[in-house]
């Protein structure tokens, strides 16, 4: 059971975070460390304890077959704090990124006597490299997203709104394979696109937009992510010459991408670029992010990131430039970081404006 070794490492980590149990409570953590998709926390200690409620007992079952499952009838706080009384632990480790103040409290008043050691960013680095199993749910989802992309393209015409389009994007994704939309699909045409993550709205697109979508699907909890800016006619002079620069921006950040390379120097990569094309103060956020059971995890790719590029990460790459009235571009794939190099795993089009 793949799950079995991620808890083991876990547990080998113990001493080092001066624990002798951990509760997790965040939903990409326990299906990290179980395998089990639904509504439910951990306890490991010298055992694994799954602790869920009528809602989702089969599937405990045959997600996580093997653990111990919990059917709590009354609160998370008793069942967590009786499991944790009955295997003797003194000082208990938790997601200090995730577990509310209130929820914090309410375990602290049941273990008294029990030390609680706030845990910051629980299996962040266990999580940026995956394993074989992982990078393949990833390909299929980036698949689907790339399957999907392609469809809307071919109905996309003036007069349809926003909102129209996001709901196409996401039946789209699903009759492409994938379990449905990862996030809520950005759709931004004209002026809004200058809106880094604009929700969609009932504009109608117009010939003269730029149209950016950025949607994603996801298969079996792992999260594909693509950013396209497309055009309803040729190309304005300034929609080539600003798509232009983001491509080449993103062109440089992807070759850029190494391992022993730090996120920081692949965020420069492309931030340099846009710089010198005159649009530096345009570029608002960071280059990119690592995928996979949350849409935003770790590695980071920003201009302080000092996250060590390694063979199994996935990581988007996803430059823009925003113009406020007139609009924006933004291009995204995501690589994944090789031995020797990287791989390109996003294959939908851009546009070649020479």
């Amino acid at each position: 059971m793949r799950t079995a070794g991620r808890v083991a490492r876990l547990r080998e980590r113990f001493d080092e975070l001066k624990v002798d149990a951990v509760v997790v409570s965040s939903e990409a953590n326990v299906r990290y460390l179980t395998g089990f998709s639904g509504e439910g926390w951990a306890v490991i200690d010298g055992e694994t304890t799954l602790v869920t409620d009528g809602r989702y007992t089969l599937r405990a079952e045959r997600e996580a077959p093997g653990l111990q499952v919990v059917c709590r009838n009354g609160s998370m706080r008793d069942v967590v704090v009786d499991r944790l009384k009955r295997g003797g632990a003194t000082r208990v480790g938790f997601e200090a990124d995730h577990l509310t103040v209130n929820a914090r409290n309410d375990l602290k008043r049941g273990l008294r006597g029990i030390g609680l050691v706030p845990l910051a960013a629980l299996q962040r680095a266990a999580r940026m490299i995956k394993d074989a199993r992982e990078v393949k749910l990833l390909r299929q989802a980036i698949a689907a997203t790339d399957a999907a992309f392609g469809a809307v393209c071919k109905d996309l015409a003036p007069g349809m709104t926003e909102v129209d389009l996001a709901l196409e994007i996401e039946r789209q994704l699903r009759l492409a394979g994938a379990d449905g939309a990862g996030f809520p699909s950005i759709v931004a045409g004209g002026p809004n696109s200058a809106d880094p993550h604009a929700e969609p709205g009932r504009r109608k697109l117009r010939l003269t937009d730029n149209v950016k979508l950025d949607f994603g699907g996801v298969l079996q909890g792992y999260h594909a992510d693509l950013t396209r800016t497309v055009f309803l006619r040729e190309p304005t002079r300034k929609q080539r010459e600003i798509y232009s620069v983001v491509r080449e921006a993103q062109r440089r950040a992807i070759a850029a991408c190494q391992p022993g390379v730090l996120g920081k120097d692949v965020d420069a990569a492309a931030r340099d670029t846009i710089r010198e094309a005159g649009y530096g103060e345009a570029f608002s956020h960071g280059l990119g992010h690592g995928v996979g059971l949350e849409i935003h995890e770790g590695p980071g790719l920003g201009h302080t990131s000092q996250d060590v590029l390694q063979p199994g990460m996935l990581i988007t790459v996803e430059p823009g430039i925003y113009l406020k009235g007139w609009g924006g571009v933004r291009l995204e794939d995501i690589v994944l970081i090789t031995p020797k190099g990287c791989e390109v795993l996003t294959k939908a089009p851009k546009l070649d404006l020479g």
